[in-house]
């Protein structure tokens, strides 16, 4: 199992189309939604 995050920019939405494999952009696998099983939300903080 991984954890996956959605991030954005306060003032902007979320992209929800997409799941990263960390916050690195350099470094970070993007996966898209539609291929992704959401089994548990462990944290949810909105973009402030």
């Amino acid at each position: 199992m991984t954890t996956l995050v959605q991030w954005g920019r306060a003032g902007r939405p979320i992209d929800r189309d997409t799941w990263w494999t960390g916050y690195d952009i350099d470094g970070a696998h993007i996966l898209p939604a539609a291929g992704v099983e959401v089994i548990e939300v462990l944290d949810e903080n909105p973009p402030t």
